[in-house]
C-alpha cells in the first residue's frame, strides 16, 4: 500500500482531468509545490470541493517515482474573501506564481508557506492598491532567498537612507544618484521620482494604501525593476502571467 501523508496546503490551481476527476496544484507546508489527482471529486457532490487560494489539511497517497499524489480526503482550515475582488485575486495569484519560479530547498518549505499564508491574510483587508502589497511580498521573497532588495542602500558606495535612483542590469546593483556616473548608461534602468517615492515608503506601505494614487506607468516601471532584479540575481527570465492582468487595474 502506498504511504499516506497529511499536510497543510493552499490550493493554487484546479484543472478538470476527466468527467469525474481533477488535477490540483497546491503549495504545502512540508512538501513544497505538489500536484495530485482527485479521482471522482467532480462527480461526488457530498465531498469537499477544493477551491483555489483556500487552505486545507490534505490526506494524500504518495506517488510512485515522479507521478502525481493521489487524493484521499481534505478538511478546510481557513477560507478568505479574496476571490470576491478581481484585483486582489490577481495579486494573490501573482504572489504564488512568483514562488513557482523559485527552487525552494526542503528545509525552507515551511518558511515560504507561512509567508504565503500571511500574504493572503493581509490581502483580505486591502480595498485598493493591492499591487503595493504584492511588491512588499516580492521584496520579502528576495530577502528570504538571500538576495535582499533594499531601495535605501546603494550597492556601490553602500550609502544608506537615500532612495536609489537606478538599477545597473549588468551587475544587478542598485545605485544612488552619486554613483550613476560610474555606470554604463546603456545598462541602467533609471527610476522616475514617482517610482522612487513609492519604493522609499515600502516599509510602511500597508498604512499608506489609501494615500497613494498609483498610475499604470509607475506600476509598469516598478514591475520592470523588480523583474530585472530577479533576472540579474537568479539568471532566469521572469514572466508572470497574472502580473499582466493585475496591472490592468491601474
Amino acid at each position: 500500500m502506498k504511504a499516506k501523508i497529511t499536510d497543510r496546503a493552499i490550493i493554487v490551481k484546479v484543472t478538470n482531468f476527466s468527467e469525474t476527476s481533477l488535477i490540483v496544484r497546491c503549495i504545502t507546508a512540508n512538501h513544497g509545490f505538489i500536484s495530485f489527482l482527485a479521482k471522482g471529486l467532480r462527480k461526488t457532490q457530498d465531498k469537499t470541493q477544493l477551491i483555489s487560494l483556500l487552505e486545507y489539511e490534505l490526506n494524500l497517497y504518495s506517488p510512485r517515482e515522479q507521478g502525481l499524489y493521489l487524493f484521499a480526503d481534505a478538511n478546510l482550515i481557513s477560507e478568505n474573501t479574496i476571490y470576491t475582488h478581481p484585483e486582489t485575486w490577481a495579486a494573490a495569484e501573482c504572489g504564488i506564481e512568483l514562488l513557482e519560479h523559485l527552487l525552494i530547498p526542503p528545509e525552507e518549505y515551511g518558511c515560504y508557506y507561512d509567508l504565503v499564508k500571511t500574504y493572503l491574510a493581509y490581502l483580505e483587508k486591502v480595498g485598493k492598491n493591492s499591487i503595493l502589497i504584492l511588491w512588499r511580498f516580492w521584496i520579502r521573497v528576495f530577502k528570504l532567498s538571500g538576495v535582499d532588495f533594499d531601495p535605501l542602500l546603494c550597492s556601490h558606495c553602500h550609502k544608506t537612507g537615500e532612495i536609489v535612483a537606478a538599477l545597473d542590469q549588468s551587475s544587478g546593483s542598485l545605485l544612488c544618484k552619486d554613483c550613476l556616473d560610474d555606470a554604463s548608461r546603456a545598462n541602467l534602468l533609471l527610476l522616475s521620482s514617482a517610482a522612487r517615492d513609492i519604493l522609499s515608503r515600502m516599509p510602511q506601505i500597508g498604512n499608506l494604501l489609501d494615500q497613494i494614487k498609483l498610475s499604470r506607468s509607475v506600476a509598469i516601471e516598478i514591475n520592470a525593476l523588480l523583474s530585472a532584479w530577479w533576472e540579474s540575481h537568479f539568471h532566469e527570465a521572469l514572466h508572470l502571467r497574472s502580473l499582466g492582468v493585475l496591472v490592468q487595474f491601474y
